[in-house]
């Protein structure tokens, strides 16, 4: 990954076919510039996904890995951080908002999931974030604190782990944390751990480039905004 390059992650989500999937490769390879290097730049599609977009110019993620500590066995519809890493995948995102919400995913589960992640030699993005009560009640630094406290493991170093501030309340909302509240929140991030830490929540290519700007940002996870060629290819340009 290029140092001066703001890294730029892509979740695809629960989303896309075969033939949406193949629609997308073809779009975005007539728009990207052949000269520019794409090595910051990750997407993470659903597994049934990944081969047909192989042969884009980016790294792979996964969405999710499984917590048990086996990396084989009798564990129907797991998925291991070995088998993500033997097919090609360099990161994985772990404990997003919906996967907590939906799923009850807690601190411990997701710190077994992100040591499986560097047991294996996958990079993981570990989401944190508040909810718009946390937010509204003055209470976000505790949550974050604690969020990074309770569920990274002793094996986090800057090389193995990023952090994604994800506020819950500008998911998928169509809102986005104005300038000053990125910024109040990365530098708090950045004063507790040395790692990158990307901005996610309701990203697209019209606040990109000021959320890019915003001190402590080093890149972004983006959401919808990925799913179309045209817009992420724009995304992707703004990058500094």
């Amino acid at each position: 990954m290029e140092n001066n390059k703001s890294l730029i992650v892509a979740n695809w989500k629960m989303n896309k076919t075969i033939a949406t999937t193949k629609g997308f490769v073809n779009d975005f390879l007539t728009l990207v510039d052949k000269e520019q290097s794409l090595s910051d730049v990750v997407i993470c599609p659903p597994l049934t996904m990944y081969q047909y977009i192989a042969k884009l110019p980016f790294k792979f993620g996964a969405q999710d890995c499984s917590s048990l500590s086996s990396n084989e066995g009798s564990f129907t519809g797991d998925i291991s951080a070995l088998m993500l890493k033997d097919i090609g995948y360099e990161y994985v995102i772990i404990g997003h908002s919906e996967r907590r919400k939906n799923y009850g995913e807690n601190k411990d589960l997701l710190k077994s999931k992100i040591s499986n992640a560097h047991a294996n030699g996958l990079i993981a993005i570990f989401c944190i974030g508040e909810n718009l009560e946390q937010r509204e009640n003055g209470s976000y630094f505790e949550v974050l604190s604690k969020q990074l406290d309770e569920s990274l493991p002793a094996s986090v170093n800057p090389e193995n782990t990023i952090v994604a501030y994800e506020p819950i309340w500008a998911i998928g909302t169509g809102k986005s944390a104005n300038e000053k509240q990125i910024e109040e929140i990365h530098t708090f991030i950045a004063s507790r751990i040395k790692n990158k830490v990307l901005y996610g929540g309701s990203v697209n290519s019209k606040n990109a480039k000021e959320i890019l700007a915003t001190n402590n940002v080093s890149g972004l996870l983006i959401g919808g905004a990925s799913l179309d060629a045209q817009e992420f290819n724009k995304i992707i340009n703004i990058r500094g």
